[in-house]
């Protein structure tokens, strides 16, 4: 409970920090607890794009499209290894963990993944974690979340969760460096939770693949194709298609539950592995919901915004070793900025850049070797996230 009153009145100082600095957005105004929504409001609807029946189904095809395709992806590799998961995660809370088997535990290594993809980690982020555990010896942390546009809450949850688990996994390891590692988004919530909430996550090391610090437009998959047009179809007061979207979401995770039962793998791969894992990925395309009621109530923007969180990291940050890993087709990697912003509240940085794309850190294991990027990008994080190493 201590930890919680703590976190509560630092996130309270955090909304202050933010409300009480001069915003750097052009609205004239200073932040309080929501962003200002004069740019992002969505355009209306034109008199040739059809009527609110042909609109609405065509972005819940857009969204079941795009859900349907990162379960195919996602969901192949486990039907070639007949639906076994090559390790046992122990869920506790918001938390998957994994501990190393037959080595003794370096380190513990605490995961955030990307927008959207984050609320499964184990299972997107399968073969680089599982690699780190078994053959770095780290106790692996993913901690898994549902995006929203109040970054400093959804830190806050992040925060919280790690609590959760940490006092155990110091009875049982002892004194063990953590190491923060992020991809994507995830850096961004990490950083900002070493920035508003230090005493929560205190750091040995951060190693933040990808960082990506946009404005929603930019990072939030089919935000264009989805979020404004809901944005337009709210704005005309046409709200009893709300309910029908946001229940579109919790029917997709059963579908594509069902979607793996009806294939030809083994009954107890099913049972035990299978089922379970499509569950869980349904939870990516549980988040639109949430951020669907969001956007309907105008708040279409993230809180803080990128510039803000380039300034508190440039004031706030204290983990006195940084690794930036960026990618060399990476269209969506901000490292650049926030090396500076690191370099600027005068902590150590460096930079390692390896083949790849934004996505290469994702992938479930199977009896294939990995790609070779992916291997590569994994034997650099395991030189990474050791101490003084990079």
């Amino acid at each position: 409970m201590a930890f919680l009153h703590a976190t509560t009145a630092a996130a309270v100082g955090a909304r202050q920090w933010f409300g009480t600095r001069p915003s750097t957005c052009d609205t004239g105004r200073r932040r309080r607890s929501a962003p200002s929504t004069t740019n992002a409001r969505a355009a209306p609807l034109s008199s040739d794009e059809g009527s609110s029946d042909d609109v609405i189904e065509s972005v819940l095809q857009r969204v079941e499209n795009s859900i349907n395709n990162i379960a195919d992806t996602l969901l192949k590799p486990l039907q070639e290894n007949n639906g076994v998961l090559s390790r046992q995660w122990e869920k506790v809370r918001c938390n998957y963990i994994l501990r190393p088997r037959t080595k003794a535990a370096k380190g513990v290594v605490h995961f955030v993944g990307g927008a959207f993809l984050g609320s499964a980690p184990h299972i997107v982020y399968q073969d680089v974690l599982e690699t780190i555990c078994e053959e770095g010896g780290y106790v692996i942390v993913a901690t898994a979340y549902d995006l929203s546009f109040d970054y400093v809450g959804l830190v806050e949850g992040i925060c919280s969760n790690w609590e959760a688990v940490e006092s155990e996994l110091a009875a049982e390891y002892g004194a063990l460096p953590v190491v923060g590692l992020g991809h994507s988004a995830g850096c961004v919530f990490l950083a900002l939770g070493n920035c508003l909430f230090a005493d929560a996550l205190p750091r040995t090391k951060n190693v933040f693949m990808s960082f990506n610090n946009r404005r929603a437009e930019s990072a939030i998959p089919l935000y264009a194709q989805v979020v404004q047009p809901l944005a337009a179809l709210y704005e005309r007061a046409e709200q009893q298609w709300l309910g029908h979207l946001l229940s579109s979401a919790e029917q997709w995770s059963m579908e594509c539950e069902e979607k793996v039962l009806q294939s030809r793998l083994s009954p107890r791969a099913l049972r035990t592995t299978v089922a379970p894992t499509a569950r869980e990925l349904g939870a990516i395309g549980q988040q639109v919901a949430p951020l669907l009621r969001e956007t309907a109530s105008s708040r279409r923007e993230f809180y803080p915004p990128p510039e803000d969180v380039r300034a508190a990291i440039s004031q706030l940050y204290a983990v006195r070793e940084t690794v930036l890993i960026s990618f060399e087709n990476d269209t969506l990697d901000d490292s650049d900025e926030l090396e500076t912003a690191i370099a600027t509240a005068q902590q150590q940085v460096q930079r390692v850049r390896v083949r790849g794309t934004h996505l290469t850190p994702t992938g479930v294991r199977s009896p294939l070797p990995s790609p070779p990027t992916r291997a590569a990008l994994t034997a650099r994080l395991a030189r990474a996230i050791t101490p003084n190493g990079s």
